[in-house]
């Protein structure tokens, strides 16, 4: 499972390779509320083997590599541990490349301080239902509990299932002033402390 994925994506494959129905994993992760925590690696399983088992395995291995103080650092940064889990999934969702993802996570924690909307567009993506590679002006007025350019703070819960270097990011997230970041089209972001510079980079691109 590579990171990043959701539990559906994760449920299709299983049903692919004949471990489980998709239904049943989803049924499974929906009523233990484990979307975030199904931690993704390189797996061994039989087929038909019990939604729950899978589940179980998954949750396991991720207690077993999130880091060691995130609990801690969720009360330092003020926030739950869910809150820091679902912080990861969109820092793992919005970083294309390792060496961003403590800035951005610097960037949304910045926000999320100053009491700002996140304005991630992966959020947005998630209410969709899918990832697209552009989002338009129609896509970011969906209305959804996820869409953080619409409702302040964090979403309700994860939007995919994040690896270890984005929950040690969210963790120990950059100490910086920057405010916004915006893809250059490379893979990598362009990161502006103040507004009228976010606008003249997005301009220039």
């Amino acid at each position: 499972f590579p990171e990043g994925w959701t539990s559906r994506q994760m449920a299709s494959l299983l049903e692919t390779r004949g471990v489980c129905s998709a239904a049943e994993f989803l049924a499974v992760v929906t009523k233990e509320n484990r979307e975030g925590f199904l931690f993704p690696d390189t797996y061994f399983f039989e087929q038909g083997m019990a939604a729950e088992t899978l589940v179980a395995r998954l949750v396991e291995r991720f207690r077993e590599r999130v880091p060691k103080d995130f609990k801690e650092q969720a009360r330092a940064l003020k926030l739950s541990y869910g809150q820091l889990v679902t912080l990861a999934s969109i820092v793992e969702r919005e970083a294309r490349v390792s060496s961003e993802r403590p800035l951005i996570a610097g960037v949304f924690y910045n926000r999320l301080r100053k009491r700002w909307y996140l304005e991630s567009c992966a959020t947005v993506e998630f209410a969709l239902g899918a990832w697209k590679p552009r989002l338009t002006y129609k896509d970011l007025a969906v209305e959804s509990p996820y869409n953080t350019y619409r409702h302040s703070g964090l979403p309700p819960g994860p939007i995919c299932n994040p690896g270890a270097a984005a929950l040690e990011a969210a963790a120990h997230p950059a100490k910086t002033d920057m405010m916004f970041f915006v893809a250059d089209g490379s893979g990598t972001h362009r990161f502006s402390r103040y507004y009228k510079d976010h606008l003249a980079v997005q301009k220039n691109k």
